[in-house]
């Protein structure tokens, strides 16, 4: 009996390649190759036996293969017998991630998801297995429980032979164990000892700006107040981490991009963690093009610093290393390439984000002068005889202070789009919520996102004017509180996310910004300029969803105070 058409196996070929794909959604790259080409290949050179195909039959059989596959795809993502078909979501979405990916490129995923929301409802669908949730029900079961775990976009970028950073680690009995090494660095008594350092680096950077300002006394010189908050965060995480390396508010540069190379690197990141299985394909072309070397030989330079300087304080990495007082090495210390994925993680996660909750802070503060008016009395108020500023335990309680952070924090949370949990492929399926309110039932092998974002603006949870800055909704006595449509739940609040997987450095991050706030209230004045047509609009239409938040420029006027 003579072989069928050779279109014919291609079309059997690319049935079975969709549901190879659909049962085991393979990673290796020999697998995916294999399934896109290789099986019509195969089927080419069958019905084509003894002789060889030609080239152009090999051609058709592919063309063949590959439609059916994609066809076969597309149809089943979009059709009711999809465990998601439930969930509403824009069509282009439930097919392929490469619509997230297109997000992702693009840094505005907490933006576009906010619009879905508003569209769609409480659950979107943004993947052939991905869903969005804005509701406070989600949060203890997605990040706050075994239930869920970290999926392949932890991973995705991770360096050979490496385990990662602490924020790669998905499994949670590994994340345990070093989450307890990086905890012994913010306990209540590491954060004193950190106290002086922060503000002695604030004090560098109020002299640094009072210095450009007296450079050019007969004119208004406009500086990027963002960018030097930015110096500030990076040189204070030099410090506690490295033992003091980088030094950019003396200098005022960034000789070495490392501000800018931040950003590019947690960015890339993102945008391959979008497609998780990409990672093979990432792999070939960071040994050919180098990709990332750059944003890892920033930490790996950093951490070589830090051993050849040894620990001027019981910093950071005297935790990480397991130093002990002589600065030898501790029995815990890590292999040497996951100490480089710390350092450079300690870099982003200690730096770029405190820098930009900063700029943030002050951008709401400049076009909201009444409550600039207001701190600036209370942190005089609270500042003892014969002193310069309150000391950091009183600043812990100041009640503006800390609601001017809490708002700031609100509206633009670090990770605005939210972190990825994965119900397992193992598991059974598992019900989000009270089948009254959200009941959403999540099917295994489902990825899960809660953008920060949005739930930090739902009307549900934050009212009167969840989008606007009113620091007087953290004050419980405060006119705010009294009205009838005031709202504040605490639990839908998660600025650095939530449960065992929140951020190890959420204390520091809060008393950084306490130090570094009353400061330069209490010290300089501002204003905010025009230049080159800027306008406070720009502020949050330039902030950028790169995985963290990522700040534009803020141009004012500088000037020690007058009082």
């Amino acid at each position: 009996m003579a072989p069928a058409s050779p279109l014919i196996y291609a079309l059997g070929s690319g049935a079975i390649a969709h549901l190879i794909f659909k049962r085991t959604e393979p990673r290796s790259l020999l697998a995916i190759f294999s399934l896109l080409f290789a099986l019509p290949l195969t089927a080419s050179l069958y019905t084509s036996s003894p002789s060889l195909p030609s080239p152009f039959l090999v051609f058709k059989c592919t063309l063949t293969h590959v439609a059916t596959l994609i066809s076969l795809t597309v149809a089943y993502r979009l059709s009711p017998f999809h465990p998601l078909a439930a969930y509403p979501g824009p069509p282009l979405a439930k097919v392929t991630r490469f619509w997230t990916f297109n997000r992702a490129l693009k840094q505005d995923q907490y933006r576009v998801f906010h619009a879905l929301f508003a569209q769609y409802g409480p659950i979107v669908r943004i993947g052939p297995n991905h869903l969005i949730i804005r509701d406070k029900s989600a949060v203890p079961l997605v990040l706050g429980s075994r239930h869920f775990f970290k999926g392949a976009r932890y991973t995705a970028t991770l360096p050979p032979n490496s385990t990662g950073s602490i924020i790669s680690l998905t499994d949670p009995t590994q994340h345990s164990h070093r989450r307890r090494i990086w905890e012994r660095a913010f306990t209540s008594s590491s954060l004193r000892d950190y106290e002086p350092v922060l503000a002695h680096r604030t004090d560098l950077l109020i002299a640094a700006l009072t210095q450009q300002a007296d450079d050019e006394k007969a004119e208004k010189k406009t500086i990027d107040l963002a960018r030097w908050l930015g110096f500030l965060s990076f040189d204070i995480m030099g410090d506690l981490a490295f033992g003091g390396i980088f030094h950019l508010t003396q200098s005022g540069v960034d000789e070495n991009g490392f501000t800018t190379l931040v950003g590019k690197g947690v960015h890339f990141q993102e945008i391959l963690g979008s497609i998780p299985w990409i990672r093979p394909i990432y792999l070939q072309i960071a040994k050919v093009l180098g990709a990332q070397k750059a944003y890892y030989e920033m930490g790996r330079r950093a951490l070589e610093a830090r051993k050849a300087r040894g620990a001027q304080l019981r910093d950071v990495f005297f935790h990480i290393l397991g130093e002990d007082e002589d600065g030898k090495k501790g029995k815990e210390e890590l292999a040497y390439p996951s100490l480089i994925s710390e350092a450079t993680l300690a870099v982003v996660a200690g730096s770029d984000t405190t820098g930009t909750a900063l700029s943030n802070a002050f951008f709401y503060l400049l076009t909201h002068p009444a409550v600039f008016a207001s701190l600036r009395a209370e942190l005089d108020g609270a500042t003892p005889p014969g002193t310069d500023a309150p000391p950091p335990s009183v600043l812990a309680d100041l009640p503006l202070l800390n609601a001017v952070i809490n708002e700031t924090l609100r509206l633009q949370p670090a990770i605005p789009a939210g972190v990825q949990r994965v119900r397992p492929d193992d598991a059974d399926g598992i019900v989000i919520g009270d089948a009254g309110e959200l009941g959403a039932y999540v099917p295994p092998g489902t990825t899960v996102q809660i953008p920060t974002w949005s739930l930090h603006r739902d009307p549900r949870y934050f009212s009167p004017d969840p989008e606007e800055f009113i620091p007087d909704r953290w004050i419980a006595d405060g006119a705010l509180a009294k009205r009838e449509d005031y709202k504040l739940d605490r639990d839908a609040f998660m600025p650095f996310s939530y449960g065992p997987t929140n951020c190890v450095g959420r204390n520091l991050a809060r008393l950084e910004m306490r130090i570094a706030i009353a400061a330069l209230v209490l010290k300089l004045d501002f204003a905010l300029t025009h230049d080159d047509g800027w306008t406070p609009d720009e502020w949050e239409r330039d902030l950028k969803d790169g995985f963290i938040l990522k700040k534009g420029r803020l141009p004012c006027v500088v000037r020690p105070r007058v009082r």
